[in-house]
């Protein structure tokens, strides 16, 4: 779902800059200029929304680095937000059981 909001504030910044053009254009300079506003304001949006996903892909890589694995992502959201941070809770519990079995191999190895 997240895919499908991003491609739509995409699609609305090409679409704030054909109009905005256009109305500049014909001389429609504070129509122009409310496009132009409104342009930079999705564009805002949509930065943020990407700042959000790469924070929280930095902050679950710098967890798995540091071997730190006791973390959970919780989401206020729903729809995308929400199955993104499943998915990174998944991933996680994946690393957390190969770590555990990997360290049993490793203590039954030493053991012998």
């Amino acid at each position: 779902m997240i895919k499908y909001i991003t491609a739509g504030k995409i699609s609305l910044i090409v679409l704030f800059a054909v109009g905005g053009a256009f109305l500049f254009m014909k001389d429609l300079y504070f129509s122009a200029g409310m496009i132009l506003v409104f342009l930079l304001l999705t564009a805002i949006s949509l930065y943020y929304d990407q700042r959000k996903t790469i924070r929280k892909m930095e902050q679950m890589i710098s967890h798995i680095h540091y071997g730190d694995l006791n973390i959970s992502f919780h989401s206020k959201g729903k729809g995308a937000e929400a199955a993104l941070s499943h998915a990174m809770n998944e991933a996680l519990a994946a690393f957390r059981s190969r770590l555990y079995y990997s360290v049993v191999a490793e203590t039954e190895v030493e053991a012998w």
